[in-house]
């Protein structure tokens, strides 16, 4: 169990996110910046794309940020990451009906194939990847 004073997490917690962001920062430069401008030509140039829809004021982003940076260098050449700046590129943010962050979209040839709510741990968006791989995996095997 996690202690807070004045509803902060506790100094052993900080120090930890720290670490973990830190240890990460070198697997960002596998992570495409993306915006309302270049999200269509980011989704059809990538066959496979994982999206993080996130705001700097919200913690969970920042904690769920390191799990997508080591996803993004493990799965380097077979899936796509991006990050989309919600307070910056609004107009995408609408037309997917993102309302809670972090969210991060699943986009499949174009087409969103699955979303994750929420800060999860890292199994769970690998569950979700490998599902679509293997999903590209069998069809091209038919």
């Amino acid at each position: 169990m996690e202690h807070q004073f004045n509803g902060k997490p506790s100094l052993k917690r900080q120090n930890e996110r720290k670490r973990t962001r830190a240890a990460a920062a070198t697997d960002a430069t596998h992570i495409i910046t993306i915006t309302d401008a270049t999200f269509e030509e980011i989704t059809r140039q990538n066959e496979l794309v994982l999206i993080d829809f996130w705001n700097d004021r919200c913690e969970y982003c920042k904690d769920l940020a390191p799990i997508i940076e080591r996803l993004a260098a493990d799965y380097a050449g077979r899936v796509a990451f991006g990050k989309l700046d919600v307070d910056q590129n609004q107009d995408t943010r609408v037309r997917f009906n993102v309302q809670a962050f972090p969210t991060l979209l699943i986009v499949k040839n174009g087409k969103e194939v699955d979303r994750i709510v929420g800060y999860v741990p890292r199994e769970r968006v690998e569950a979700a990847l490998k599902k679509q791989l293997n999903t590209a995996n069998e069809s091209e095997k038919s």
